[in-house]
Formats: C-alpha cells, structure tokens, sequence
C-alpha cells in the first residue's frame, strides 16, 4: 500500500523496511529515521549517510533477533582524491524495535568500518539462509569489501576482492545483488557497469562482464535483476542535446 505522508525529502535515495506482514516499521534517508508514526525516532538523528548519496542507507535484520535492525550508512564524495577528508565512509547505527511501544530508538550510532566510501551498498543472504554479507566498494580502489552479519553482530574483518575497474567520479551508482546471490551488479558513474559472480558462502567477487553505457547516456544510473536471475536491467541519464 502506497503511503503518501511521508515526513522525508531526500536529493537521491532512502531505505524502508517492514514486518513480516509488510507493516511499515520505520525509514531513514541516511540522516535522520522516522519511524511508523512519520515521527522522528528516538536518537534518530544525526546519522553519517548523506541525503545526495545514491544509497546513502540500507537497512538490515540482524540474523536470529527479533528486535535489532542494522543501518548501514554512506557518505557522499566531496571530492575526487584519495583520501577524501570530507568523506565518513561506511558506518552503522542500531535501532532496537521493541523499544518506545514498538516505535524504536537508536542504541548504537554511527560505528565506522571502511573508512572513505563510495555511495554503494548492498545485501546478500549467506549461503547458510541466515547471516547476511554486507558488500560496499572502497572510494579510489578496485577493492570490494564483504562484511558477515550474523546473530553475535558485524564482523569487522571483511573478506576484500580486488576487481578490475577503479571507483572515481565521484563514486555514485549503485550495487545490487541477484536475488538468489549468485551475481553483484555495479553500476559507475562513468562509462561502465560491471557485472560480478559472487560466492555467499565465502563472501569473494569474481570478475565477470563489463558492458559500456549507449553512447547517448551521459552516465550510468541504477540497475535490477530479474526475481529468476535471468535478467538485469540497466538504466542510464540520456546525454543533454
């Protein structure tokens, strides 16, 4: 069902989650979190995402709890060096939702692991059906970094891949996992969109496809996979005539 009072105005992106029976349990534009009500959560501001991040929040379920929700945050990039000192990089806040008559609170805030982020995140469930990896590019490198999830918390050790293609211009774009978790599509802002196979159980990137972007598309926008992974969509901007 559509919702249409939404207390958020985002530039680029947000992430919303609900319960089982798809009741709205809260949103965040990376900034600030609102809960069901559309009412600012308790602690709920302050957050290190960024409003003109193209995914600049996703939120996760913390494996086996039925009270802890993760929000992984992504600043957006000021500049084009590394490293940017402007940039917060990857960090996450935890909202217990049981909390305030099931209107949550956030009990932990902005806890960093990986410094200088691009505005890309994804999830991918664990080949275990349970623990989920957490998957986000590093700004300036060709690294690929992939956090475990699980029922004790986050893994701050990542499993890193190192692929073929650079993230410059500014980082934006987005990356998006294939529903049963064998592919990673990332989308640049530049004049590619790279296509990885991915192994949830162990958490590595293999390099796989790289498509250009049409010659009338300034750059690349975001991207899908079909519910069957025998599809991915891919959109772009159109060049200004």
């Amino acid at each position: 069902i559509v919702l249409n009072n939404s207390k958020m105005f985002t530039g680029a992106s947000c992430s919303t989650i609900s319960d089982k029976n798809g009741m709205l349990l809260f949103y965040t534009d990376g900034v600030t979190v609102w809960n069901k009500n559309h009412q600012c959560m308790e602690n709920g501001t302050g957050l290190f995402g960024h409003k003109y991040s193209t995914q600049s929040a996703l939120i996760v379920k913390q494996p086996l709890n039925d009270s802890l929700y993760y929000i992984f945050t992504t600043d957006h990039n000021e500049g084009f060096i590394w490293p940017d000192t402007f940039n917060r990089g990857v960090n996450y806040s935890i909202v217990n939702i049981k909390l305030n008559n099931g209107l949550g609170k956030v009990v932990i805030k902005n806890i960093n692991i990986l410094k200088s982020s691009t505005q890309k995140i994804a999830a991918i469930r664990h080949r275990n059906g349970k623990d989920v990896w957490i998957i986000t590019p590093q700004f300036f490198t060709t690294n690929i970094y992939s956090y475990l999830l699980t029922a004790e918390g986050i893994n701050f050790t990542p499993v890193i891949s190192i692929t073929k293609n650079k993230e410059i211009m500014g980082s934006g774009g987005c990356l998006k996992g294939s529903p049963d978790g064998d592919y990673l599509v990332k989308v640049n802002t530049g004049s590619y969109y790279d296509i990885f196979k991915f192994d949830n159980s162990t958490g590595l990137i293999f390099n796989y496809l790289t498509i250009l972007r049409p010659a009338d598309c300034s750059r690349g926008s975001s991207a899908e996979f079909s519910t069957n992974e025998s599809k991915l969509y891919l959109s772009s901007y159109m060049t200004d005539n």
